[in-house]
């Protein structure tokens, strides 16, 4: 990635972090949904796009990682639970490597 890529997505980063601290709780879900289905969508293109892999555990991997960021965010641990739901999904992902 160039300079100018980096500094654009960072840029649009902190713009979607702001406009999701700042207004109500349908735009930060809404932020926060769209990120999860981004993330789901750059590593397909990494596996797909670029390796060629035919894969259906990113699916599977971006559920266990919603599922247990929104058991961790019911019980109340807020913004805490996005770490709980990477390190779960990297258990669960290094069990189906093994």
């Amino acid at each position: 990635m160039t300079t100018r890529q980096i500094l654009l997505a960072l840029g649009l980063a902190i713009l979607f972090a702001a406009i999701g601290y700042n207004s109500g709780r349908f735009w930060a879900y809404l932020i926060y949904a769209v990120a999860i289905a981004g993330v789901g969508a750059l590593s397909l293109n990494l596996l797909i796009g670029f390796c060629g892999q035919i894969t259906f555990a990113q699916g599977a991997l971006v559920g266990v990682g919603a599922y247990s960021a929104a058991i961790a965010g019911n019980a109340g641990w807020g913004g805490f639970s996005l770490l709980v739901a990477g390190v779960v999904t990297a258990l669960v992902s290094l069990l189906i490597g093994l």
